[in-house]
This record gives structure tokens, C-alpha cells and sequence, in this order.
């Protein structure tokens, strides 16, 4: 929580008197020109920098996950499972153990492209490489500083699903007012010389209800929409949509995606079942191959070939929906 923080430097204003309390689960868009003091009341939020006046009381177990597209970090010869994988072909997310390269699926990744080298990759596949290895940290707050910079329409529909669905709390500067009417539940906007106003809602419902960015803010990218986005790219855009209609897409957009999700969660799983489930044949298979098990009364031998049954059965049954689920992850993504 802020309490009447003051901030400034060199004589500039940046924050003035802002008082300010987050609860868990907020998602916060940060609006306003360049140098404006959004940078700034991050640093005094985390911790990073003092502030000239005023007071700063900060949560406990505070765990911080930082996107700003630093790709001069990325390793260009390293391969993009072992960025993710830390050279280890699973890892840990809550609490289940996933493939990397099942992972990265989850982050319009292909097989060959998570096995190649990062050099090969375009800036905006970086940007989603960063992206996945965010969402690997075990962390309940982000700060995320234009995360939608280089993305396509594909990859900020995914980008805005994974924060739709993060039980954390999120900080955000964006510029692209639609991934922040998708994405955030109230903005600070900053309005110049130091003055900060919290806003509940998304960029679109501010607009309506009379706010105007200052006019600093004029050389600042503010998307109208993506189509428009698609046009700047030469991508030609015929007969644009309805909002109703461009709702209506979107929404079927979201639950193909989360059917997709869902089945890629599936096709993580199972692996990991299976391999608990051989493992415990294995055992069995040794415990029967032993001399001293056939000394065992005949019903207590037929008890354990009954459950070295009921286990093969099992793990046919999981071959099969393997199948089955890889099939219809492979029809979502061919669509």
C-alpha cells in the first residue's frame, strides 16, 4: 500500500501525494505518455527506489516476476527447451511435472522450433519465448512493461488468456487499449506533474466516462483496435467487423484456445501417468518373476495377477486417449 507518496527528481514531479492499496488478484493498467512516472511508481512499489515523501507498505512473501522484453539477455546459441528447461527435458509448475517441449506447445511453439537454437527465432518469437519462461517463475505478482510490443494477433490473444487466468496480481503498461480492455480491472492513469488517477475498469470504459489522455501523450502508441494493426502491416482488412461481430469472434476464438489448452494440459498428463503407471508393473513384474512369491497361498498369487491385470488395462486405457487427445490437439491446431 502507498500512503501520500511523493517522488521526484532533478526538480521534475513525478508522483504527488498518491495513495494507493492492491489486493491480490488486481490486474493494473499503468496509461500515459513516455516519462510520465510509470517506470517510476513500479520501482517505489517493489521496493527499488525510495520515495521523497510519503509512505510504503509492502506485502509479505512477495514474489516478483519481471517481463520488459530484455531480449539482449537470451543466449542465441542455446536451444529454446534448454532456455525454458534450464537443460532438463521437465519442469516443475505447480506442482506438476510437464514436458519443456509440451510446454512451450502452450506458446504457439512447434517441436522442431522448442529443439532449435534462439537465434532462429523472430523478435516477436523471442518476445514469446520471455513470455514462457514468465510463466514459469512461482511468482504472485507480475510487472509486465509493454509485453504486447512485436506480437502478433495470435500470440496477445494467448498472452491475454494466461493473465485472464493468473490468480496473481498483475501490473501492466501497455499502450494497446484493446489488450487492456481484454485484460486489466482498473488503470492508473497518469496525467502529468505527478499526478496519478485510479480508474476502475478498462481503457474503453474510462473513455466513456469522459477521460482523455493529456496531450503529452499524443507521440505515445495507442492502438485504436487490431485491425487497424493488421492494415499498418499491409495485411489487407475488407469490410471491417461490427463490435458485436469482432465480441463474437473473439469469444470463439477464446474457447477454441481453451479447448486447446485444455487438451494440451491432457497430453502432459498422461505421460506422467504412464510412467507411474509402468513403473508400478515394473515393480510387480519383478515381485512375480521371484521364486519365493509362488510359496504364496494360490489365492494370494491369483490376487496379484488380478491387479497386474486391472494396471495392463489402465495403461492400455491411457494409450488410447493419448491417441486420442493428440489427435484432436492436432485438429485444433491445424484449423
Amino acid at each position: 500500500a502507498l500512503e501520500n507518496v511523493n517522488y521526484s527528481v532533478a526538480g521534475l514531479q513525478l508522483v504527488q501525494d498518491f495513495s494507493w492499496i492492491v489486493q491480490r488478484g488486481d490486474r493494473i493498467g499503468l496509461v500515459g505518455p513516455n516519462g510520465a512516472g510509470k517506470s517510476t511508481l513500479i520501482k517505489l512499489f517493489l521496493g527499488e527506489i525510495a520515495p521523497t515523501a510519503g509512505r510504503i507498505k509492502f506485502g509479505t512473501k512477495l514474489d516478483v516476476a519481471y517481463f520488459d522484453q530484455g531480449r539482449a539477455a537470451l543466449d542465441p546459441n542455446a536451444s529454446v527447451a534448454d532456455y525454458i528447461g534450464d537443460g532438463r527435458d521437465f519442469i516443475e509448475l505447480n506442482g506438476q511435472s510437464i514436458h519443456v517441449v509440451s510446454y512451450l506447445k502452450r506458446f504457439l511453439f512447434d517441436s522442431v522450433q522448442a529443439r532449435g537454437k534462439i537465434r532462429t527465432l523472430s523478435g516477436g518469437q523471442q518476445n514469446r519465448l520471455l513470455l514462457a519462461q514468465l510463466f514459469t517463475q512461482p511468482a504472485n505478482l507480475l510487472v509486465l512493461d509493454e509485453p504486447t510490443n512485436d506480437l502478433d494477433v495470435e500470440s496477445l490473444e494467448l498472452l491475454e488468456e494466461l493473465l485472464l487466468d493468473y490468480t496473481g496480481t498483475v501490473l501492466l503498461v501497455s499502450h494497446d487499449r484493446q489488450f487492456l480492455d481484454q485484460v486489466v480491472t482498473s488503470l492508473l492513469v497518469f496525467k502529468g506533474h505527478g499526478e496519478i488517477e485510479e480508474q476502475v475498469g478498462g481503457f474503453s470504459d474510462w473513455i466513456a466516462r469522459g477521460g482523455e489522455l493529456h496531450p503529452a501523450s499524443a507521440n505515445a502508441r495507442i492502438l485504436p483496435d487490431r485491425t487497424e494493426e493488421s492494415a499498418e502491416a499491409n495485411v489487407p482488412v475488407a469490410n471491417p467487423s461490427s463490435p458485436i461481430d469482432e465480441a463474437a469472434g473473439y469469444e470463439a476464438r477464446k474457447q477454441a484456445k481453451s479447448e486447446q489448452r485444455r487438451l494440451q494440459r491432457q497430453a502432459e498428463q498422461i505421460p506422467v501417468e504412464l510412467q507411474r503407471l509402468e513403473s508400478e508393473e515394473t515393480e510387480m513384474m519383478a515381485i512375480v518373476s521371484q521364486p519365493e512369491f509362488f510359496n504364496q497361498p494360490e489365492a494370494e498369487q491369483q490376487k496379484t495377477y488380478a491387479a497386474a491385470q486391472v494396471l495392463r488395462t489402465k495403461i492400455q486405457a491411457l494409450y488410447d486417449e493419448w491417441a486420442a487427445v493428440e489427435a484432436a490437439l492436432e485438429a485444433t491446431t491445424s484449423d
